[in-house]
């Protein structure tokens, strides 16, 4: 099993506890990639073009330009975290030490953090042409300039809120989760308009309290999944159901075509593609 997963237009990545495997077949078969014994390891994985990349702890950033047959460690200096891509532009962000841009392929980094500031970010997002940044202490930022100027777009939220756990993105739908209390309840924020303003729907009374592992949006529908538990929205009417069966414990999706991947810690890679009614292992 492991906690990285990446969709893209030919392929699907993973980075499980065995190496990093690849399919371009909707997960009916998987190969193991021509990697380092490093990436067992990988914090994020990315891609455009013909470029793959992999971040991986204590060895830095790793590319390929063949599919994932062979890598080159890149020399950055950056401890990083997290990758997004946009406009074939790469950006990362190291935890405690800013959000960094790239124009070669990740040869050489920019610190563009101006506007913000906080240094420890815990998530970085993009999509098209913007980009969104989650910070501790708590607040979302934007970017729709390539990380030249951010401004933040949290200021409507509840006073209430304290912390950002997870948060997923998708055109301008935009899902956080703000744990409060674990023993009695979550809070799930959601804007429509990428994040100018902000709305607290209704918590399901399902969820148990236990901290939620992944939020994922697949068009208008939003996937809750927290320990053994898996939850569904349609359509944005925030009307929640828990998925039936002994749901695996998933903790990163992604998605081709309309094919829904959920990465399940120890238990592999499982593939859905009927909005999660049902799910099988890849």
């Amino acid at each position: 099993g492991g906690r990285q997963l990446a969709g893209g237009k030919t392929m699907v990545l993973a980075a499980t506890c065995g190496g990093m495997l690849r399919t371009t077949d909707l997960g009916r078969t998987w190969a193991p990639l021509n990697s380092q014994p490093q990436f067992s390891s990988a914090n994020a994985i990315a891609g455009f073009g013909k470029l793959l990349f992999a971040a991986v702890p204590c060895y830095d950033l790793f590319r390929s330009s063949d599919g994932g047959n062979s890598w080159q460690m890149l020399d950055t200096g950056i401890a990083i975290s997290n990758l997004a891509v946009s406009n074939n532009i790469l950006f990362a962000n190291s935890q405690c030490n800013g959000i960094f841009r790239s124009t070669d392929s990740g040869i050489s980094w920019t610190a563009i953090d101006s506007g913000i500031n906080v240094e420890c970010f815990q998530n970085l997002f993009a999509e098209g042409d913007t980009l969104y940044g989650m910070t501790d202490p708590p607040n979302i930022f934007r970017s729709t300039n390539n990380g030249d100027i951010w401004e933040m777009i949290d200021s409507a939220l509840p006073n209430t809120v304290s912390q950002y756990s997870l948060i997923d993105i998708s055109g301008k739908n935009i899902a956080v989760e703000e744990p409060t209390n674990p023993d009695t309840a979550l809070y799930f924020l959601f804007s429509s308009d990428g994040g100018d303003s902000w709305s607290q729907p209704a918590n399901p009374d399902l969820i148990s309290g236990y901290s939620w592992n992944a939020i994922f949006i697949k068009d208008t529908t939003i996937f809750f999944a927290e320990r053994n538990r898996l939850y569904r929205s349609r359509g944005f009417s925030f009307n929640w159901e828990l998925l039936p069966g002994d749901t695996e414990t998933f903790w990163a999706f992604a998605s081709k075509g309309n094919a829904i991947f959920g990465a399940a810690q120890d238990e592999g890679v499982f593939m859905s593609t009927d909005d999660g009614d049902r799910s099988e292992e890849r």
